[in-house]
């Protein structure tokens, strides 16, 4: 079973992985557990693999409002 889960996770290239895995975690709400099952991949290498993808620019987070203008200022 292991080898056929690798095999899932083996099929994406990374930065398709990084934007997956970033994909079931903040659109889904997935969690990593859930996320590491799906791909085939530990639960630790999901952690790595988000970090990367915020660290790279894959996932970026906007804030929009105009309270962010008074946030920037203090």
């Amino acid at each position: 079973m292991a080898m056929i889960e690798n095999d899932k996770a083996s099929r994406f290239p990374d930065v398709e992985l990084k934007a997956r895995a970033a994909w079931h975690y903040y659109v889904e709400g997935l969690t990593q557990e859930r996320i590491s099952e799906i791909l085939g991949i530990g639960r630790i290498k999901v952690h790595r693999i988000l970090s990367a993808a915020r660290e790279e620019g894959v996932v970026q987070f906007r804030i929009r409002d105009s309270v962010v203008e008074c946030m920037v200022l203090e």
